[in-house]
């Protein structure tokens, strides 16, 4: 009876020391938190009321594709796609087998690039001629930036308008790229299959 009371009492002790190490914890949280929360819309209004404050401006940097890499190389999103750019490895003793392989990749990496870049430009360029169309002739406009003399309820219009006119267009693309992708299983395959028995012979010899 008494080993079994010691041994409720430890599990008793244990359970209300996390308890309040969670108090604890969730209260220098929830402490940091909100200085964070005070600290950032004390900057946010400081920024506001100071009339010299600069405008951020957005640098677009275009990511340079190595010539030559011991892997495959992801890098960042492009800027007219948002599809992040491969460059895949090719072995010094690359076979037949593979470089077909790498080829059906790198065609499926560009087509989708394409696809995007067509898509997005399609997009910012409607958006901007539906915006000019709605904002034409209204006495508060923002010159600077007219997407802002819309309402989000406006703007829904234009992105619902754009989703049906190109339903059909996504629907292909999707099921496109369904089918080049399931087309790449049976050679990545035979290249998984070649790996494995190139590393057995060279163990051998």
């Amino acid at each position: 009876m008494t080993a079994f009371m010691n041994v409720l009492g430890k599990r008793l002790h244990s359970c209300v020391f996390r308890e309040i190490s969670y108090q604890i914890n969730y209260q220098n949280k929830s402490k940091a938190t909100n200085y964070r929360v005070a600290s950032v819309t004390n900057h946010a209004a400081n920024k506001h009321n100071s009339n010299n404050a600069k405008k951020e401006k957005k640098i677009h940097i275009k990511a340079e594709t190595p010539e030559d890499v011991k892997c495959d190389w992801v890098g960042p999103p492009d800027f007219s796609s948002n599809i992040r750019p491969v460059k895949l490895h090719i072995p010094a003793d690359e076979s037949q087998l593979e470089r077909n392989y790498r080829l059906k990749r790198e065609e499926i990496v560009k087509w989708n690039h394409d696809f995007w870049t067509q898509n997005n430009a399609n997009f910012l360029k409607e958006k901007e001629e539906f915006i000019k169309e709605k904002t034409s002739g209204q006495s508060d406009r923002d010159d600077k930036d007219p997407s802002k003399s819309l309402t989000p309820e406006e703007m829904s219009v234009f992105y619902r308008e754009f989703l049906q006119k190109y339903y059909k267009k996504h629907l292909y693309y999707n099921m496109d790229w369904y089918k080049r992708n399931i087309q790449l299983l049976w050679p990545a395959l035979q290249v998984a299959v070649y790996g494995v028995k190139k590393k057995m012979f060279h163990k051998k010899t």
